[in-house]
């Protein structure tokens, strides 16, 4: 493979609620988020990654793949738990305690 190639993973999530994957994504640090057709955008290095309306991720690194599904995750529970009044507490990555009041 010639060395200015780039490789790219893509992986079908499914629906996918994009204002919590945005949310999963800021989380892990990513700032230039943009949006685009119902999908979202972000630089991660030197290459472009995204998501589509349809749940279709797009990723440079296979292994990224796990990392954002675990942040889309946590965000899922952060929002759930706000909508419902809970609390959250973390006790280990990304593993949470929910505490209904």
């Amino acid at each position: 493979m010639p060395c200015d190639s780039i490789r790219t993973v893509t992986v079908e999530l499914g629906k996918v609620h994009m204002q919590t994957f945005r949310a999963g994504l800021e989380a892990l640090g990513m700032r230039d988020i943009r949006e685009y057709r119902g999908g979202l955008y972000w630089r991660n290095g030197y290459a472009d990654e995204s998501i589509d309306s349809s749940g279709r991720l797009t990723l440079e690194d296979e292994s990224r793949v796990n990392v954002l599904k675990r942040a889309y995750s946590a965000a899922i529970v952060q929002g759930q738990a706000k909508k419902y009044g809970w609390q959250v507490k973390k006790v280990a990555e990304y593993q949470y305690e929910i505490i209904k009041r």
